[in-house]
């Protein structure tokens, strides 16, 4: 995530340019051994220390340019580079003695720069001798000399030396005379040259040996760096989100879902997509959109509820059903790789500690497996090894022998798979299998979505609801003969008006209750939708004037009180006054004052007291209120001006039952 919001969220990227790891390995592995490294082997090392110098700087620099929390996110990316030492001596050494094309410097040495020189001056000798024959020299096995055709040799017979045959038929290499002791000095000289460069070599092969064990974490890190910038790219490419995992045994708060994955693309068919979209590259634009719209993924939405254990998908052949069970599988497996999921919204998927599927048809003559007997081979394996954190998927389940006792045995195995794995998805075409839903709540239905009137499918899943084969309108579609299909009908409508004369069993009745369901399915979804939005409507509107409610009370309570404690205090005020009043004229009243002040302290407390009575019986009256309501009571809201039945009383709270909506009101 740190790489994603580095490249995504600031737009800078981590290059590995010129890196070359099988030779960074070749040489890493070589020093190691004590071997010498060849200019070439010492240039993979250059670069390897310039790349990761340039991308410790790249990530420092940005690191501290970031506040908040992209700072904190970038955190990982700078605690694996920032200790790194990448070796500035050592890159120095190198450019010192090797060029970029992975020749040996000539001043490397004062020696090598000496035989250089010499090997120059004495080439130079040679060449403007040879030349003076006439003709253009070449060299062959490091002599200078001349290639002639093999019928002018008579010509050089005296003044020149054969010294070989060239590879092209009829052509001669000949030395003159003149230069033979000067090409000897030459190869002379060459072999010294040699023998330095190697001693030269061995010097900073040593060096690179003194560092080998900071080179050999520098190399690891730019590996994992390089799969971690792929997995981040990856998921930009896709537009992806990163998954939220959850261990199987362990929920998320208040979450309803075990699995969430929101409009999600199968990777498989996103990848086409996008192969789709290079190679359309060269050909015509509109050609190239309809390609790309021709071959566009479908998003699906999969949502697993808590305790859903088994998940049977039905539906039209070609309609989806292995493709989004697939889709599945495989974003599971990429989240245990830390790649992004490309759904939207928030992803939820368990930490499946195996991903276990039996799909495809794998008979095979050579090991005597029929289609039947491959899957019950995988199916038994898949048995033996599986957890309860495991996901398996089985692809047209109980297919490949008699329907009777294959729908049994698909039947059996999404059994004991409820009580070994975490989370087992199927496809059928046996009706019996998806009936397990009304008989287990572990067990779910979808089906995948046919449009009647295209006779196409949509792709889509339809949670909650057995979809029918189709077979006939595929068959269709895909071009059949229609003599063939109109036998098909007949025979079909013939089995069905006998089965249906007979049909009196179990199966019968769940068929029908099945049917019953999947028809008012759309509509119960689209009832509980206008529900919810009822209730959280209520909701907003109950709470509101509660707090309206509560305002008006303490502006209507606080006023009279105040108002009552303001006339005692003028009241006192007032009887005070006429009293020091009459203290001048009698003295017998002045002898009574302690008594009057007595008397109106009274007074206030009176009122006092009085206001606190019926706060008390408010509350009094308030708390005999919630004493007497209890589950099953009816109450009137007056909010929505009906009555409500009482599910349950939680403190000054209750939750009422009002038509199909519930919500919780104060008592």
């Amino acid at each position: 995530r740190a790489v994603y919001s580095l490249e995504a969220e600031l737009g800078k990227r981590i290059e590995f340019n010129g890196v070359d790891s099988t030779l960074v390995e070749s040489a890493l592995r070589r020093t190691e051994n004590g071997g010498r490294l060849s200019p070439e082997l010492f240039n993979s090392i250059l670069t390897l220390s310039v790349c990761m110098s340039t991308i410790q700087s790249l990530v420092k620099s940005t690191y501290q340019s970031q506040k908040g929390s992209l700072k904190e996110r970038l955190e990982p990316l700078l605690e694996s580079v920032q200790d790194l030492s990448c070796c500035p001596q050592l890159r120095k050494d190198i450019r010192k003695i090797v060029d970029e094309d992975n020749n040996v410097r000539d001043h490397a040495s004062q020696t090598l720069s000496k035989l250089r020189n010499q090997i120059r001056v004495l080439e130079r000798r040679i060449l403007s001798q040879v030349r003076s024959k006439g003709d253009t020299p070449t060299t062959h096995k490091g002599r200078v000399c001349l290639e002639i055709y093999s019928s002018d040799l008579p010509k050089y017979e005296k003044n020149f030396l054969l010294i070989g045959n060239a590879e092209s038929g009829g052509m001669v290499y000949v030395e003159p005379a003149s230069v033979i002791s000067m090409n000897n000095n030459l190869m002379e000289l060459r072999g010294q040259e040699s023998a330095e460069i190697e001693t030269i070599c061995w010097k900073l092969s040593e060096k690179i040996y003194e560092e080998l064990e900071e080179l050999q974490r520098l190399f690891e890190v730019l590996i994992q760096l390089d799969v971690t910038v792929a997995r981040a790219r990856y998921t930009i490419s896709v537009n992806g989100n990163w998954p939220q995992l959850v261990e199987p045994a362990r929920q998320v708060g208040n979450e309803k879902f075990t699995v969430r994955l929101k409009q999600l693309r199968n990777p498989l068919l996103l990848w086409e997509e996008r192969k789709a979209q290079f190679d359309s590259g060269s050909k015509k634009k509109k050609m190239k959109n309809k390609a790309d719209k021709a071959k566009k993924p479908v998003p699906v939405d999969i949502f697993v509820e808590k305790g859903v254990s088994a998940i049977v998908i039905t539906g039209p052949n070609t309609g989806g059903k292995t493709a989004c069970m697939k889709a599945l599988g495989i974003v599971s497996l990429m989240s245990r790789s830390g790649l992004g999921i490309p759904a939207s919204g928030s992803v939820i998927l368990p930490a499946f500690d195996n991903v276990y599927a039996d799909i495809g048809d794998e008979q095979s003559l050579g090991n005597n497996l029929s289609t039947f007997s491959s899957h019950i081979k995988h199916i038994q394996n898949i048995s033996e090894h599986c957890t309860k954190r495991s996901l398996i998927l089985l692809d047209e389940l109980g297919t490949g022998t008699d329907p009777v006792e294959g729908s049994a045995l698909g039947t059996a195995i999404m059994k004991n798979f409820l009580e070994r794995a975490f989370i087992t998805i199927s496809t059928t075409h046996f009706s019996h299998i998806s009936s397990l839903k009304y008989v287990d709540s572990r067990v779910e239905n979808a089906a995948v979505d046919f449009d009647p009137e295209t006779l196409k499918p949509t792709y889509q899943i339809v949670w909650g609801a057995s979809g029918q084969s189709n077979a006939f309108h595929i068959a269709k579609s895909l071009g059949l003969q229609g003599d063939i299909l109109e036998a098909a009908l007949e025979i079909a409508g013939e089995d069905a008006a006998d089965s249906s004369s007979g049909s009196t069993d179990l199966a019968s009745t769940l068929e029908d209750l099945k049917a019953s369901i999947n028809d008012s399915s759309f509509q119960v979804r689209r009832n509980l939708m206008q529900t919810r939005l009822m209730y959280e409507n209520g909701s907003e509107a109950l709470q509101s004037l509660r707090t309206q409610q509560l305002k008006d009370n303490q502006e209507k309570t606080q006023p009279r009180v105040h108002r009552l404690l303001e006339d005692s205090r003028l009241r006192v005020k007032e009887i005070t006054k006429r009293e020091s009043s009459a203290n001048k004229k009698n003295s017998k009243l002045q002898k009574n004052s302690p008594a009057l002040n007595s008397k109106m302290s009274k007074l206030v407390t009176k009122v006092q007291k009085k206001e606190k009575s019926k706060r008390d019986r408010g509350i009094k009256v308030k708390q005999m209120s919630q004493k007497s309501i209890a589950a099953g009571s009816t109450v009137f809201i007056p909010q929505f001006k009906k009555k409500a039945v009482v599910l349950s009383v939680l403190g000054s709270e209750m939750l009422v039952q009002m038509g199909t909506v519930k919500m919780k009101v104060r008592v």
